[in-house]
C-alpha cells in the first residue's frame, strides 16, 4: 500500500496511509465548517467560548484515533 512519509523530530519517518489522511482531513474540515457556522457575532462571549471549546474537545477526541490529525495539535 502507498504511504506518505513525514519527518518527525529526530530524522525518523512516520508513514501515514492515504485512508488515514483522508479521514483526518474530513474530520478537520467538519470542525472548521462547524466553527464557521457559529453565529459568533450574535453570541455572548461565554456562550461563544463554550461552543468553541466543544469543537476543540471533539477535535482532540477524534485525533486520539488518527495519528495524522495529531500532528496538527
Amino acid at each position: 500500500s502507498f504511504a506518505y512519509n513525514f519527518q518527525v523530530g529526530s530524522k525518523r519517518k512516520r508513514a501515514f496511509e492515504p485512508d488515514e489522511i483522508s479521514k483526518g482531513a474530513a474530520k478537520a474540515r467538519q470542525i472548521l465548517e462547524a466553527f464557521v457556522a457559529l453565529p459568533l457575532d450574535t453570541m455572548d462571549k461565554t456562550q461563544a467560548l463554550q461552543e468553541v471549546k466543544k469543537l476543540k474537545d471533539n477535535l482532540e477526541k477524534d485525533a486520539q484515533n488518527c495519528h495524522w490529525l495529531q500532528k496538527f495539535l
